[in-house]
């Protein structure tokens, strides 16, 4: 998907050159050029809920702005269909270098894996960062051991492993909103640098549209102060933070308004032509939602069996607990030692914010191995165990290691078929 969005940039354009290779999440809809009465042609872009009409049947289009018109076959005079990337644009933006050197083979795969790689960085400095905030810049044997624990807990015991080596669209954007996360919360630490981490932060949702509630992170901080700066101070830093988040802002809603005529539309309504049932009766985020998710997160097992398949998965995913059970110690952060309140009560309000929000999301992440949205959490969540830990217990360490094993198993056989393993709609998870 990045690929053709870069192409398109390339080319001047907002919608792709060419019809896709395939009908996986694109959001399209259609320009209908009608003869009017007095002579002359008009054109409307809009979408055929009941279909297009045929002969003298009238049928509806409803237009970008919402305007409902009955149309006949005999009044319209030429239609084209317009295909759009509905994810936010940073990733094909990085992309376009690439593709203007190798064209649509250009690899997301090889951008996603050097974005992982650089994530192993990046949460090792953060936990050293957070670790310092509690020790006073003191590194012990204990210390280091917690920052490798936590580096690893991270990279490679979560949906970050299988997802770093896939690509695609779904997966590159989680990765790079991996990357996002770090470097905001890296710099936006007791608001110490406030304008970078204001650019990080445009990266978050100019890459993950979920992660404006990082957002929370900053603001929160004008409350629950991590140091000693005055209140006239932390509100001098957050306004800093403000300018490039609202510049960016802005430029994605003329992005949204340019292509969908409407300035809080970024495409998804009209996946697959706006044909998608679910949100044409619910929206995008609905309480109807929450049952479907909550299952996905936090109750889907694999099967395992000593005949094949051996594993047989759901594509919508595994319990956060199963693949990645170490996460669950986060919630000590809840009774953590004084001294970290502040910092913990800020990123507890982001990972409470930001879960209810994915729980009411129209897709549970279908097709996935485990439930992939919790990387927009597990950055936060590491945060917290850093932050809530004195040592790397022996229970930790066991949790680490299954989470490094169910996930070492999802970068091997997630996309590929095999007699010895098989993901399935198991089960169905079907709306109320």
């Amino acid at each position: 998907h990045f690929a053709y969005q870069a192409e398109a940039f390339l080319a001047g354009q907002l919608s792709l050159r060419s019809p896709p290779p395939h009908q996986n999440d694109w959001a399209s809809y259609e320009v209908v050029t009608i003869q009017e009465s007095g002579g002359g042609e008009r054109e409307l872009k809009g979408i055929f809920p009941h279909g297009a009409p045929r002969g003298d049947q009238s049928k509806e289009l409803l237009t970008l702005k919402g305007q409902q018109l009955l149309l006949k076959a005999g009044d319209i005079k030429q239609r084209e269909r317009r295909y759009f990337v509905s994810f936010p644009p940073l990733p094909a933006v990085m992309m376009i270098p690439w593709v203007a050197i190798s064209g649509l083979n250009a690899s997301d795969v090889w951008l996603t894996i050097v974005f992982a790689a650089l994530n192993a960085v990046l949460i090792r400095l953060l936990v050293r960062h957070v670790r310092s905030y509690i020790t006073g810049h003191q590194v012990d044997d204990e210390g280091r051991a917690i920052e490798m624990w936590l580096t690893i807990s991270l990279i490679f015991a979560s949906a970050h492993l299988w997802c770093g080596v896939r690509g695609e669209v779904w997966f590159t954007a989680l990765i790079i909103g991996v990357t996002a996360q770090l470097l905001t919360l890296y710099w936006g630490w007791g608001l110490q640098k406030p304008l970078l981490a204001g650019l990080a932060y445009s990266a978050a949702f100019s890459t993950r549209a979920s992660l404006i509630t990082l957002a929370l992170f900053i603001y929160l901080q004008l409350i629950l102060p991590f140091n000693g700066l005055s209140r006239r101070t932390r509100l001098k830093r957050c306004l800093l933070f403000s300018i490039p988040p609202l510049l960016i802002g802005c430029l994605l809603l003329y992005y949204n308004y340019v292509r969908f005529e409407q300035w809080y539309e970024f495409g998804h309504r009209y996946l697959a032509g706006g044909q998608i049932s679910r949100i044409k009766q619910y929206g995008l985020f609905d309480p109807v939602f929450l049952s479907r998710n909550v299952i996905a997160a936090f109750a889907l097992l694999p099967i395992f069996s000593w005949q094949v398949p051996l594993i047989t998965y759901s594509w919508h995913g595994m319990a956060i607990q199963m693949s990645s059970p170490h996460l669950l110690w986060s919630i000590l952060a809840f009774r953590g030692e004084a001294s970290t309140r502040a910092p913990r009560y800020v990123l507890i309000c982001f990972v409470v914010c930001t879960l209810f929000l994915l729980l009411l999301y129209q897709n549970t992440g279908w097709v996935q191995y485990s439930w992939r949205f919790i990387l927009d959490l597990a950055p936060a969540m590491t945060v917290l165990m850093a932050l809530s830990i004195s040592k790397v217990s022996r229970a930790l360490q066991i949790a680490i290691y299954w989470g490094i094993i169910m996930n070492v198993i999802g970068a091997i056989i997630f996309g590929h078929t095999s007699t010895w393993w098989h993901g399935v709609n198991l089960p169905p998870l079907k709306l109320p």
